[in-house]
């Protein structure tokens, strides 16, 4: 009894699971004691930065341009710089920002000349591809021979559809060097 009470003044004064002093300490095995390992000192700091680092090596090879620019915009709102200005690309005459109602279906014609034998998957894979991301509906009015590339001001309330058409340097010289392609509204 006066063990248990030893014990019991010992779980008071050190807490529960406490061994009271003079009390051996029994290895797992008898006759062996375990040998202590050195205790590692960085857990899983130095692990978790590779592994970060290899993710985003990978993420900047699938997509250097857009990850890069993903990144600058986290460092701005990280530190502060973001401070909510923004500016609209395109405006029309009154100011007001260009879009797209979304309550009615984005038409869109394709003039084929100097396209590739394949432009209907082509665009049908990138007009897929647009309304997927940004919920917009698309209408297919077929092809035209239109090539007004530059400028296509219209009235706002019947607008002519979206034209999709492929050009050269020579035609559009916005195209020379490596400009790949030139998309955009043109405001009203």
């Amino acid at each position: 009894m006066r063990r248990l009470e030893e014990l019991d003044r010992v779980d008071r004064e050190q807490g529960l699971g406490a061994m009271p002093y003079g009390t051996p300490d029994y290895p797992s095995r008898p006759g062996r004691r375990r040998a202590q390992r050195p205790r590692r000192t960085t857990g899983p700091l130095i692990p978790g930065l590779l592994i970060s680092g290899i993710i985003a090596g990978l993420a900047m090879l699938h997509d250097p341009g857009m990850t890069g620019y993903r990144f600058r915009q986290i460092v701005d709102h990280l530190t502060g710089q973001d401070a909510g200005s923004y500016a609209f690309v395109a405006t029309n005459s009154s100011g007001d920002p260009v879009g797209w109602n979304s309550c009615r279906p984005i038409r869109y014609v394709v003039n084929p000349a100097g396209a590739p034998e394949d432009w209907e998957d082509i665009v049908g894979g990138a007009i897929e591809t647009v309304s997927d991301a940004s919920g917009f509906e698309f209408q297919y009015d077929g092809t035209s021979e239109d090539r007004s590339n530059s400028r296509r001001r219209t009235d706002t309330a019947a607008p002519p559809p979206v034209l999709i058409s492929w050009a050269d340097a020579e035609e559009v010289p916005d195209l020379e060097g490596a400009t790949a392609g030139i998309g955009g509204s043109t405001p009203a």
